[in-house]
């Protein structure tokens, strides 16, 4: 793998739940000690602390990819990336829930950045979905960031 980013449900061959123990590793203190040492030599590894942020940055660069073959983030819903990363699965979830930009500035600027659309087809219900997300960080986050 020639890093240390396991998913949660991962259990090593011999059956031991390998993505749990690195769960209670990530959350430092529950049930392990993360001395300087030791995180010192899972970085060394390529530790990765959150895979969640982990996953949000391969995002970045599937869609990236994405505008850049296709001028605009209006992805499928079914659309897998050639190493089948479902793309499609992710741009709804961040419509419909908010997946992973949910309060995070920096993430709601960077698809803002890439034209993408809150709301597929619908102008007004994509502008009043932005606006909700930018209102949920605060109001002056909002004017800033309007085109």
């Amino acid at each position: 793998h020639r890093n240390l980013r396991v998913r949660y449900l991962y259990r090593a061959d011999d059956g031991f739940p390998l993505g749990h123990v690195v769960a209670d590793m990530r959350r430092e203190g529950k049930g392990f000690l993360m001395t300087p040492e030791r995180k010192e030599w899972l970085e060394e590894r390529g530790w990765v602390a959150s895979e969640w942020d982990a996953r949000w940055s391969d995002a970045e660069g599937y869609f990236q990819e994405y505008w850049d073959e296709h001028r605009n983030l209006l992805v499928p819903r079914d659309y897998l990336t050639d190493d089948g990363f479902h793309l499609g699965t992710l741009v709804n979830n961040i419509r419909s829930r908010g997946s992973f930009v949910k309060g995070r500035q920096e993430r709601l600027r960077f698809l803002h950045s890439l034209g993408f659309r809150m709301h597929a087809t619908d102008d007004a219900e994509d502008a009043k979905r932005w606006e909700k997300l930018w209102r949920n960080l605060d109001l002056e986050t909002w004017e800033r960031a309007s085109p």
